[in-house]
């Protein structure tokens, strides 16, 4: 699969999104969907990413992966969230001193944060957000928001909140990264840091 998607699109070009690539959710009812792509249009394959980890933990009933989209069915209509966990291989070409962890959300019907960074709204339905790190929301940081036309811009983050602006009717996303400074071992390699991606997905 053109080495795997060129290892994930060389980990989503490390969070400049490869080229405006991210991981999105949809929500239909208690139906999800996972999307890679170009986001509002564009969708690639996701045979490459397993999203194994999902949030509540009790919301899944069940997986399904298609060529286009994962397809989570859901025990109810609440905010949903996945979070990929990339896996390395010694002898990668593309190994860095720090290791990918890439999250993604659907919903902003909860003040609550469902993982551990995450885009949350200060109160349900609201175009205020605080970016949650560890339970506790960071005091700076960039919101990039993307119209259902394609419009972007970036709104950042000032005493723990950013308000942004959804001009028009239809899905948006809100990406959001962060690196944690953290010696660690995962898959028995040494790493210096983590670099965590997240998206927000949601109708107007």
């Amino acid at each position: 699969m053109k080495k795997a998607i060129v290892g994930f699109l060389t980990i989503l070009a490390i969070f400049g999104m490869a080229n405006a690539h991210e991981i999105w959710l949809e929500k239909d009812a208690n139906v999800t969907n996972l999307y890679f792509g170009h986001f509002p249009g564009h969708k690639d394959g996701v045979k490459n990413i397993k999203a194994e980890i999902t949030y509540p933990k009790d919301a899944l009933k069940s997986k399904k992966t298609q060529e286009n989209k994962i397809e989570f069915n859901l025990a109810n209509n609440g905010d949903f969230a996945i979070e990929e966990i990339r896996h390395y291989n010694k002898n990668s070409k593309l190994l860095k001193d720090f290791r990918v962890v890439i999250f993604a959300r659907d919903g902003r019907s909860q003040s609550v944060n469902l993982t551990k960074f995450d885009i949350v709204p200060t109160e349900p339905n609201s175009n205020t957000f605080n970016l949650y790190f560890d339970g506790k929301p960071l005091e700076k940081g960039v919101l990039n928001v993307i119209a259902p036309n394609g419009w972007s811009k970036n709104f950042k983050i000032k005493n723990k909140v950013a308000t942004i602006d959804t001009p028009w009717d239809g899905r948006y996303i809100i990406k959001a990264s962060y690196e944690e400074m953290s010696e660690h071992k995962f898959d028995d390699i040494d790493f210096k840091s983590i670099k965590y991606s997240t998206t927000l997905s949601f109708i107007k």
